[in-house]
């Protein structure tokens, strides 16, 4: 199989554009939301609730609501600030041994054993380590040769995507 090489930067309004995104894919969060969405217009079409319980229960909800996405901006904002090398280029060379990414403060090795499974969107290629340690690259960095060769290496390897 033919090693991939290529490099990568992510700046910051692309790396908190896709904290929203991950955040918004779990399952959970997507059952609150239209959980709290259903109630706000069950609460709005009750008759038999008061006007004051009405609107106590429409203001938490709403509250929970923006709230959120207030945390998911300030979490990215705070994960990306406190982690030095998160604005370098990253150097990337996958191959039959495994996966090395090379930057100007960190070099790290991660064998295939070490993978647990992978996964993709329309602009990025998530690497899972386990179920919440991932690192991840914009398709656009790579060629479509080069992704198809990448995919061929981690099915080779028993690396499975979901």
């Amino acid at each position: 199989m033919k090693a991939v090489t290529f490099s990568t930067k992510i700046d910051y309004k692309s790396y908190t554009k896709l904290s929203f995104q991950m955040a918004y894919q779990s399952r959970p969060i997507r059952v609150v939301y239209f959980g709290c969405l259903f109630f706000i217009v069950l609460a709005l079409m009750a008759p038999d609730i008061s006007k004051n319980e009405q609107s106590l229960f429409i203001f938490l909800a709403s509250i929970f609501m923006l709230s959120y996405p207030i945390r998911i901006y300030r979490l990215a904002r705070n994960r990306f600030k406190s982690t030095p090398n998160a604005n370098e280029e990253k150097l990337w060379l996958i191959n039959e041994k495994g996966i090395d990414i090379k930057g100007n403060s960190y070099f790290a090795h991660s064998g295939w054993d070490m993978i647990t499974k992978f996964s993709e969107n329309k602009q990025y290629f998530f690497i899972y380590f386990n179920n919440s340690e991932y690192r991840y690259f914009p398709k656009s960095a790579v060629s479509e040769s080069e992704f198809l060769e990448i995919k061929k290496l981690f099915f080779i390897n028993g690396k499975k995507g979901y």
